[in-house]
């Protein structure tokens, strides 16, 4: 049917009985609950049979009270052929389930029993296939959380959980699993996979053993210090140069996580979160480096920042510029690093989303200051934000940090749209 032909046109006039029901069910528990709705509907038409994943969402007034319905069909029809393909194919999905380079069992959610098991789980168990078959989850996996465990809800998916995994010597093994619902066999189980991060923990307690070396050192050169000034600066710039090298063993331990990662999704957001941990240890090298170890001088800092950020994104020579028009300004760290964790959230966005199909452009970056009041003026020449975007309340964690990092430097930040995009950013020097 055409739009024209489905406007006016009741639930009950559209489908089957039975259908009508269930989309009337959802429809009201979305009106009583005020609350989203998902499901998963099988419709069979004359022509065809469908798989629709739908999502009913409340569309509420004012005063909080549902007027609307708003409903969103996607059609998963080829995603469940594929899916019932995949289990028809017993041979390929073993071969895929042994070759998998992590642990995975699959667990019953109604008796919490594993009914499969990879080589590589149990091998790191330390038993056999049919010794751990029909034993409870909870016997090698989260021992200490059972009965309370989050893999227990079908409605929720674990990612990334940091686990203990116990094995037949009852040895405890530190574990970073993921759990998801899948189908088997008609029903709903769980498929866990989990990878041994016992090197990842013990890099973890060096660098705590480093940090309470430092502070311990730190603690021996201050008792020492008298009044002069030349050992003062000597300490703080130890300071800077000890911080700066903690900030990059984590880089280094976000890079060593990252090898065990194909979700290509998460892999983005650890290398992201590398590049804010590098704007924040390029302001304590800066500092190291610099005459004024107290103050560091913008637009060098904002120049290398950005440099860098085309480096990582490889857009160099891509016919992409990149200017600065920063006079000699000067901030301490307590207001560099907020600035700079800005600027390299703006620069990594125009670079991933504004410049599509190898458009060429410019990306700006002004400063100016007048008392302790800093404005940035941030321009690139993209395709710009969609006028019906609402970057105020954008899902991306790179517009919320910015949003944040302004209203903790009491600031404003304004968005022009007429020609790519530009940002107007006013910030409040912390003293």
């Amino acid at each position: 049917l055409s739009p024209t032909e489905l406007m006016g046109k009741r639930v009950d006039d559209l489908f089957p009985a039975d259908i009508a029901r269930n989309h009337m069910a959802g429809i009201t528990r979305t009106i009583t609950t005020g609350q989203p709705q998902f499901s998963e509907i099988f419709e069979s038409f004359p022509t065809q049979d469908y798989w629709i994943n739908a999502r009913l969402n409340p569309v509420k007034d004012a005063k909080g009270v549902v007027t609307h319905v708003l409903g969103i069909s996607t059609d998963i029809s080829e995603h469940k052929r594929a899916e019932q393909a995949l289990k028809d194919d017993e041979a390929k999905l073993r071969t895929v389930f042994e070759s998998i380079q992590a642990g995975i069992v699959i667990i019953d959610p109604v008796s919490h029993k594993i009914v499969d098991i990879n080589s590589v789980a149990s091998n790191l168990i330390g038993a056999p296939k049919e010794k751990i078959i029909g034993q409870v989850c909870h016997k090698f996996i989260c021992p200490a959380a059972e009965g309370m465990c989050p893999i227990c809800d079908l409605n929720q998916t674990v990612d990334n959980s940091e686990r203990i995994l116990l094995t037949m010597n009852k040895k405890e093994v530190p574990i970073l699993k993921t759990v998801v619902p899948i189908m088997l066999n008609g029903r709903q189980h769980l498929l866990e996979s989990f990878i041994d991060i016992s090197e990842r923990k013990r890099a973890e307690e060096e660098l705590l053993a480093l940090n309470r070396d430092l502070e311990g050192k730190i603690l021996e050169r201050t008792e020492g210090l008298n009044n002069s000034l030349k050992d003062k600066e000597l300490l703080l710039r130890e300071i800077h140069h000890r911080v700066k090298n903690n900030l990059q063993i984590i880089i280094s331990l976000l890079n060593l996580q990252s090898r065990y990662i194909t979700d290509e999704k998460t892999l983005a957001a650890i290398r992201e979160s590398q590049n804010r941990v590098k704007a924040m240890a390029l302001v304590h090298e800066k500092l190291y480096q610099s005459a004024d170890i107290a103050k560091i001088n913008l637009d060098d800092y904002v120049r290398f920042l950005g440099n860098s950020l085309f480096q990582f994104y490889g857009m160099r020579g891509k016919g992409i510029t990149f200017t600065t028009a920063i006079p000699e300004i000067t901030l301490d760290i307590n207001t560099a690093i907020p600035i700079g964790l800005i600027i390299n959230e703006l620069v990594s966005n125009s670079l991933k989303y504004a410049f599509p199909d190898g458009r060429k452009g410019e990306i700006s970056i002004a400063m100016k200051r007048e008392g302790h009041i800093v404005t940035i003026l941030f321009k690139d020449t993209g395709t710009g934000i969609p006028a019906d975007f609402d970057w105020r309340n954008a899902k991306s964690l790179g517009l919320r940090l910015v949003i944040s990092l302004v209203e903790q430097l009491s600031g404003t930040i304004e968005v022009d749209r007429v020609s790519g995009t530009a940002y107007t950013i006013v910030v409040k020097e912390k003293e």
